[in-house]
C-alpha cells in the first residue's frame, strides 16, 4: 500500500506545473510571489491609465500583468499591439495576446478576435500557432497559477467565466517570470 501511495505521489509531483519549472529547460521561469495588496494597487493604477488613454504609461504595466496571466491585461495588451497604442504596432503579437486572453471565455473578446481575424486565411492563422503555444506555456492560466471558473455576478443571475490568481500563502500570489520580450 505504501509503495502504491509513493508511486502516486511521485507521478503527481512529476506532472505538476512546479515540476516543469524545476526543470533546467532553457525557457524555465522563476517562481516568485507578489503581495496581493501591491498587486491590486499597481493593477488599479494601470487600469486608470488605460481609462485615461495614457497608453504609453499603461502599456509596460499591462505587459507585466499579461505575463502574470491576467486575462484582461492580456486582451488589452493585444489590442494595444494591434493598434500601436503606447507601443510599436505588432499585429502578430497582438493576435497572440488576444487569443491567449480567450482562456477566460469572454463573449465580447471572442467576437472582437473573430472580427479582427475574419479576413485572415487558415494558413495565416496557423502561422501564429507556434508563438501562441510558446506564450501559453509561459503565460497561460495554468502556468501562471490562475483559477478559471464560472461565477455568478453579485446581485444578478448572470454567470461569467472568470480567471483569477490563486492565493498560495497568506496574502501572496504566485507568479512565474521569464526573461523575454513581447
Amino acid at each position: 500500500m505504501k509503495k502504491l501511495l509513493l508511486i502516486a505521489i511521485t507521478t503527481l509531483l512529476a506532472t505538476s506545473p512546479l515540476a516543469v519549472l524545476a526543470d533546467d529547460a532553457p525557457n524555465a521561469g522563476k517562481v516568485s510571489s507578489v503581495n496581493r495588496l501591491k498587486y491590486f494597487s499597481d493593477y488599479d493604477t494601470m487600469m486608470n491609465n488605460v481609462k485615461l488613454e495614457a497608453y504609453d504609461k499603461a502599456f509596460p504595466e499591462l505587459l507585466r500583468y499579461a505575463r502574470y496571466g491576467d486575462k484582461q491585461a492580456q486582451f488589452l495588451t493585444g489590442v494595444l499591439f494591434i493598434s500601436g497604442g503606447g507601443v510599436e504596432a505588432n499585429t502578430e503579437l497582438g493576435l497572440v495576446w488576444m487569443r491567449l486572453a480567450l482562456e477566460q471565455e469572454t463573449t465580447d473578446w471572442k467576437n472582437r478576435y473573430r472580427d479582427i481575424t475574419k479576413n485572415l486565411t487558415k494558413q495565416q492563422l496557423a502561422s501564429l500557432d507556434p508563438l501562441f503555444e510558446e506564450y501559453k506555456s509561459k503565460y497561460g492560466a495554468e502556468q501562471q497559477f490562475m483559477r478559471c471558473e464560472y461565477e455568478r455576478v453579485k446581485f444578478s443571475n448572470i454567470v461569467k467565466h472568470i480567471c483569477k490568481k490563486s492565493i498560495f500563502q497568506d496574502d501572496y500570489y504566485k507568479i512565474v517570470e521569464y526573461d523575454t520580450e513581447g
